[in-house]
């Protein structure tokens, strides 16, 4: 009997000493930049630096935030004065549109778009054009190709869009 209180002790001893919930590796400001292999802060200009080096920039999106749009635009902006872009893909675009995009791409020749831009691309309404307009707008009037990169089966299943900006 007098083993089983003795037991007991120990068993909350050992909870008590165990450790609790391990802090984050890296301690950051929401919209931080933080280069993981280092866990050090980059500035925006660090960062499009270190990326205008790489071949190919693959970027994620949740397709309804307004502002992983506008981080992706600034990045396409930004990435566009540091070297050439070779080509822009996005997941939003399909196959069958591949005609109608590179069509309005040579009518425009980098100058204005067309008024009835989605129309005109046959963009699909499931892809917010409010969000991914002024991206695809802005790759139309550069000298770069804007490609599909789909894949139909799989999209119910795809949480996040890609696009890859490569060189």
């Amino acid at each position: 009997m007098r083993v089983l209180p003795l037991l007991l002790a120990m068993l909350l001893a050992a909870c008590h000493s165990m450790p609790g919930i391990l802090p984050p590796p890296v301690a950051s400001a929401p919209g931080s930049i933080i280069e993981l292999r280092s866990a050090k802060a980059l500035t925006p200009v660090e960062l499009v630096g270190r990326l205008a080096r790489s071949p190919r920039v693959i970027i994620g999106e949740q397709h309804d935030n307004p502002d992983h749009h506008a981080l992706q635009l600034w990045l396409l902006r930004s990435m566009a004065r540091e070297r050439p872009q070779g080509s822009l893909l996005l997941e939003m675009l399909n196959p069958d549109q591949q005609p109608e995009v590179d069509g309005v791409k040579r009518s425009i020749d980098g100058g204005r778009l067309p008024d009835d831009l989605p129309g005109r691309l046959a963009w699909q309404s499931g892809w917010d054009w409010s969000l991914y307009g002024p991206l695809v707008g802005f790759a139309l009037r550069k000298p770069l190709d804007l490609i599909h990169i789909s894949e139909p089966t799989r999209q119910a299943e795809i949480s996040y869009a890609v696009f890859c900006l490569k060189k």
